[in-house]
Protein backbone atom coordinates (compact mmCIF):
# COMPACT_ATOMS: atom_id res chain seq x y z
CA UNK A 1 0.00 0.00 0.00
CA UNK A 2 2.91 2.22 1.05
CA UNK A 3 4.41 1.64 -2.09
CA UNK A 4 1.22 2.16 -4.50
CA UNK A 5 0.73 5.59 -2.35
CA UNK A 6 -2.38 4.82 -1.12
CA UNK A 7 -3.57 7.73 0.85
CA UNK A 8 -5.60 5.99 3.81
CA UNK A 9 -3.10 3.44 4.86
CA UNK A 10 -2.43 4.66 8.28
CA UNK A 11 -6.46 4.44 8.61
CA UNK A 12 -6.25 0.76 7.34
CA UNK A 13 -3.48 -0.38 9.16
CA UNK A 14 -5.47 1.19 12.37
CA UNK A 15 -8.30 -0.85 11.19
CA UNK A 16 -6.53 -4.08 11.44
CA UNK A 17 -4.97 -3.43 14.89
CA UNK A 18 -8.30 -2.99 15.64
CA UNK A 19 -9.51 -6.12 14.77
CA UNK A 20 -6.37 -8.17 16.21
CA UNK A 21 -7.57 -5.90 19.55
CA UNK A 22 -11.08 -7.77 19.11
CA UNK A 23 -9.65 -10.74 18.24
CA UNK A 24 -7.68 -10.62 21.57
CA UNK A 25 -11.21 -10.12 23.45
CA UNK A 26 -12.99 -12.87 22.35
CA UNK A 27 -10.14 -15.16 23.12
CA UNK A 28 -9.78 -13.90 26.76
CA UNK A 29 -13.72 -14.33 26.72
CA UNK A 30 -14.07 -17.89 25.75
CA UNK A 31 -11.45 -18.51 28.02
CA UNK A 32 -13.36 -16.92 31.27
CA UNK A 33 -16.70 -17.79 29.55
CA UNK A 34 -16.20 -21.20 27.62
CA UNK A 35 -19.69 -22.25 29.00
CA UNK A 36 -21.36 -20.08 26.81
CA UNK A 37 -20.05 -20.90 23.38
CA UNK A 38 -23.18 -19.88 21.68
CA UNK A 39 -23.13 -16.51 22.90
CA UNK A 40 -19.86 -15.95 21.99
CA UNK A 41 -19.94 -17.57 18.61
CA UNK A 42 -23.38 -15.56 17.81
CA UNK A 43 -21.39 -12.64 18.63
CA UNK A 44 -18.27 -13.60 16.15
CA UNK A 45 -20.37 -14.09 13.32
CA UNK A 46 -22.17 -10.65 13.98
CA UNK A 47 -18.66 -8.80 14.02
CA UNK A 48 -17.28 -10.75 11.19
CA UNK A 49 -20.60 -10.28 8.88
CA UNK A 50 -19.80 -6.08 9.91
CA UNK A 51 -16.26 -6.80 9.09
CA UNK A 52 -17.06 -8.44 5.49
CA UNK A 53 -19.35 -5.71 4.32
CA UNK A 54 -17.51 -2.82 5.76
CA UNK A 55 -13.68 -3.84 5.63
CA UNK A 56 -13.72 -6.38 2.48
CA UNK A 57 -15.96 -4.62 0.20
CA UNK A 58 -15.43 -0.89 1.05
CA UNK A 59 -12.30 0.04 2.63
CA UNK A 60 -10.35 -2.84 0.38
CA UNK A 61 -12.20 -1.52 -2.84
CA UNK A 62 -10.25 2.19 -1.92
CA UNK A 63 -7.05 1.12 -2.77
CA UNK A 64 -8.46 -0.77 -6.14
CA UNK A 65 -7.78 2.26 -8.30
CA UNK A 66 -4.16 2.49 -6.72
CA UNK A 67 -3.61 -0.49 -7.47
CA UNK A 68 -4.97 -0.08 -11.15
CA UNK A 69 -3.06 3.25 -11.74
CA UNK A 70 0.37 1.29 -10.75
CA UNK A 71 0.44 -1.51 -13.37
Amino acid sequence: MREIGFTNIEEHIAGHHAFIEWLDTVKTTYRRAAESPFLIGDMVNKFLEGWLIKHILEDDMMYCDYVKKDK
